[in-house]
């Protein structure tokens, strides 16, 4: 978090941009110390994504697509982020009162934690189609595009929006 430090005209550290610099930072010190790449990729991601409940907890509240998205983003490593960012959010004040916004991220983190469980995972669901499936059904070339098709049909999947695969089609 140090080397993200900026002092901005009101004289008010910042430290924008710590949670991804920090992440990169995790992962040179845990290859340095030898750790598989899993282990250094789960870490990596912890610290990385530290702050999203936190910002989640700002915006009042978890939808289905925002859980989908932090755990997609996160993958494997998002119970541990969950629970880091009520452990991080306790650091601030150690040994004092929580913060006012403490009730809100617990919030967050039971909705993330129900989503988690409610769905079995995200991975667990079974996709509606393939890339190949896109290409075939909508004359579309090989390429990022499909794989972008498919995040979107996935999201939506999750969501309920997309129950079938020709439906996911159609849309």
């Amino acid at each position: 978090k140090p080397v993200c430090r900026r002092v901005d005209e009101t004289g008010r550290a910042r430290f924008l941009g710590h949670d991804q610099r920090g992440g990169e930072m995790a992962v040179t010190v845990a290859r340095q110390l030898r750790l598989s790449n899993t282990e250094a990729g789960m870490i990596g991601a912890v610290v990385t994504y530290h702050m999203r409940p936190l910002l989640l907890s700002q915006a009042r509240g978890v939808t289905r697509r925002a859980a989908h998205r932090f755990y997609r983003d996160a993958g494997e490593a998002g119970l541990d982020v969950a629970l880091l960012a009520l452990a991080d959010h306790l650091a601030l004040k150690p040994g004092g009162e929580p913060s006012p916004g403490w009730q809100s991220l617990l919030d967050v983190v039971e909705d993330l934690l129900r989503y988690w469980l409610e769905i079995d995972t995200p991975e667990m669901i079974p996709t509606l189609v393939t890339g190949r499936d896109l290409i075939a059904y909508c004359h579309l070339e090989p390429g990022p595009k499909v794989g972008y098709w498919l995040r979107r049909i996935r999201e939506e999947q999750v969501c309920g929006v997309l129950q079938s695969r020709e439906a996911a089609l159609q849309w």
